[in-house]
């Protein structure tokens, strides 16, 4: 006997793949708790999408990639919204609060290069690798000085056609999303998160929810992955503070280890020629005022060296 369907829920996502692709897990996992659901996804442009030519941080940072979807949840349009955590803005937006996170596959960058080569240390001097990310330009800088970085935008399967195109000779991107899109063999060169620090919330798919909907947050919370959720909260928080979005060379990735917050953090400051990078550690029943203590570490950090 086929079950009566509920109620139609809508959940908010760009129209990317790779976007869609992360929809499609959270709608499953969704109809796994509630299968007489129907649930639709209703794709969102944003101003990311639409502008695929200056710098992320020229055009408003990582909001570009969350507003419009944000501004339908608020409206109620969708009753979710869908995002990678690492696109969120440190300003919380009122009314509407994250109540899902989806472990990532991986939390890494990950390094594409041309043949004959394998890792950025097989590139010679003034070889070109593509990234739209300030983190992994200050990156490069810092630990591959020779290596010349060049904008790229636009969705995965656009950077992949530029670099089979050679137009440059390798191009860092997100590992978690090449995996999603079906690219892990092309990836030459897996890092570590100490050898090159990830953007707060990479790999994460965070679902986002209005405050009074209390049936979908429960169901969001319960789709979640417990440990992530802890994690992601503590570098939400640690954001927030910081108040920094795109226009700041920012990494952070916290771990937990038994009863205490482990934080790596990566900074550098505008002109790319200090860094910070250290560990901050404090105890988990103390994760929220840790991760504001370490927040205000880093901003005396920039203060000095900014």
């Amino acid at each position: 006997m086929t079950p009566k369907t509920e109620k139609l829920i809508r959940i908010g996502s760009r129209g990317s793949k790779l976007a869609l692709f992360q929809a499609e897990r959270a709608k499953t996992l969704i109809q796994s708790i509630r299968p007489s659901w129907q649930i639709e996804i209703v794709v969102i442009k944003t101003l990311g999408d639409i502008d695929r030519v200056n710098p992320l941080h020229k055009i408003g940072g990582k909001g570009a990639f969350v507003k419009n979807i944000e501004i339908a949840l608020s409206k109620s349009e969708v009753d979710i919204a869908i995002h990678s955590l690492k696109d969120v803005t440190s300003k919380p937006v009122e009314g509407l609060e994250f109540t899902g996170f989806l472990n990532a596959e991986a939390i890494t960058d990950a390094f594409i290069a041309l043949t004959p080569y394998q890792k950025l240390s097989d590139l010679p001097p003034g070889s070109t690798v593509a990234t739209g990310s300030l983190r992994r330009k200050a990156l490069l800088k810092k630990y591959y000085p020779e290596i010349k970085t060049v904008e790229i935008r636009g969705n995965v399967d656009t950077r992949m056609e530029k670099l089979d195109r050679k137009e440059f000779h390798g191009i860092l991107l997100s590992e978690a999303g090449l995996i999603r899109l079906g690219f892990k063999d092309r990836i030459t060169q897996h890092f570590t998160p100490r050898e090159f620090c990830p953007a707060p919330g990479q790999g994460v798919i965070t679902l986002q929810t209005r405050i009074d909907d209390i049936e979908l947050k429960q169901i969001c919370n319960a789709i979640s992955d417990p440990q992530q959720a802890v994690k992601s909260q503590i570098e939400i928080a640690f954001l927030e503070h910081l108040d920094f979005d795109c226009h700041s060379p920012l990494g952070a990735h916290a771990l937990i280890k038994e009863d205490q917050v482990h934080l790596q953090v990566f900074l550098a400051n505008q002109v790319m020629d200090k860094y910070l990078e250290t560990d901050l550690i404090w105890e988990l029943a103390n994760a929220k005022n840790g991760a504001l203590e370490a927040a205000d570490h880093v901003i005396e950090w920039l203060k000095i060296n900014g």
